[in-house]
């Protein structure tokens, strides 16, 4: 998968306390906004993205 369509699907989004960051999936992807999970800084997140988005949503059966 083109990294481009990756970076649509998810997004970093903070807290608004700065205690941690989440990635969410892209309201904008026409589905509700959904928590994938918490990181304790935007690099970790941004790095789940890079790693682990294609993998999260093929075993979803979500296709890119």
């Amino acid at each position: 998968m083109p990294k481009s369509m990756t970076e649509l699907r998810f997004k970093v989004r903070e807290l608004k306390d700065g205690s941690a960051y989440q990635v969410v999936m892209d309201p904008q992807d026409r589905a509700p906004e959904l928590l994938i999970g918490d990181f304790p800084n935007e690099a970790e997140a941004k790095e789940w993205i890079r790693k682990n988005s294609v993998g999260w949503l093929a075993k979803r059966g979500t296709a890119a």
